[in-house]
């Protein structure tokens, strides 16, 4: 079972945990630029790239970032619903969604 320990080599357990516990699933690959947690009703998809910008594969996207997902959980190709270096930003905007 493919889970962002074992398919990218970078400490995010914070984030995971609290990711995991607002209820999105582990989506991680690691032919992707970073782990991913994907919500299936919100239809969202939450990057969490490396803490050390300088590490991430693209040095100039942000450290989080949320992507919509269609009606067959792919990625939309219009941007980005957020990006941010704040991760409470992230969790307010689950938050805000779950509300909706």
């Amino acid at each position: 079972m493919r889970t962002y320990q074992n398919q990218f080599g970078y400490p995010i357990d914070s984030e995971a945990s609290q990711l995991l516990a607002l209820g999105l699933v582990d989506s991680s690959w690691g032919n992707d630029v970073c782990p991913s947690f994907t919500h299936e009703g919100l239809k969202i998809l939450v990057w969490v790239d490396h803490p050390d910008q300088d590490m991430r594969e693209i040095e100039t996207n942000p450290r989080y970032c949320i992507s919509q997902l269609d009606e067959n959980l792919e990625i939309c190709t219009e941007g980005l619903l957020c990006g941010t270096e704040d991760f409470q930003e992230v969790l307010q905007f689950i938050s805000n969604a779950k509300g909706a």
